[in-house]
């Protein structure tokens, strides 16, 4: 924080990664609120938190509160990992846009098969999405997004390093998407 401050004003900046999840940035929200008169003066463009279920519980309450305490953020920050469905993806999205009206950035996007979780995993642990799975849900979904309003930016596919038998976005020779520029 002292660094950005020192720096002036950024142009953007991607505020709290998954508040929500114990192992990142496992903040209430409280926590938060009492934290963000520090970040609104450090960027040109703040994000909300960035919570692992974006619309949860977690969320709705920051927004309801934020709103309450006169805070301010720009544009929505969130994750998805999804099953390959475009149209459940897509209508996730509008249901977010329709219940906060902010821009939303995607800073998190892979197609995921969370049975493959060695967290979660009970059987056989196989990826049952091919490559032509992600491949056809992201030519389905992106052009999508650039016709809606609520829409500003795709950063990149997630983690995939991070959870690699999630998602085909790892293996050798497949090309995955790094970014998207944002409007």
């Amino acid at each position: 924080m002292a660094q950005l401050k020192a720096s002036g004003k950024v142009d953007v900046l991607l505020a709290v990664n998954e508040p929500d999840h114990t192992d990142q940035s496992n903040m209430s929200v409280g926590d938060v609120l009492s934290r963000w008169p520090e970040l609104e003066p450090l960027a040109k463009r703040l994000s909300g938190p960035a919570p692992a279920n974006a619309g949860g519980a977690w969320f709705s309450k920051f927004y309801n509160e934020s709103k309450r305490l006169g805070l301010h953020y720009q544009f929505l920050s969130v994750h998805f990992y999804p099953k390959p469905d475009a149209e459940a993806f897509l209508k996730h999205i509008d249901d977010l846009y329709a219940r906060y009206k902010k821009p939303i950035w995607i800073t998190e996007l892979a197609v995921a098969d969370w049975g493959t979780d060695p967290a979660h995993c009970k059987a056989d642990c196989v990826n049952h999405y091919s490559e032509a799975d992600v491949l056809g849900f992201m030519r389905a979904v992106l052009p999508e997004l650039e016709k809606r309003p609520s829409w500003s930016a795709t950063l990149g596919m997630g983690q995939v390093e991070i959870m690699p038998p999630l998602n085909h976005c790892g293996r050798p020779g497949f090309t995955r998407l790094t970014g998207v520029s944002p409007r």
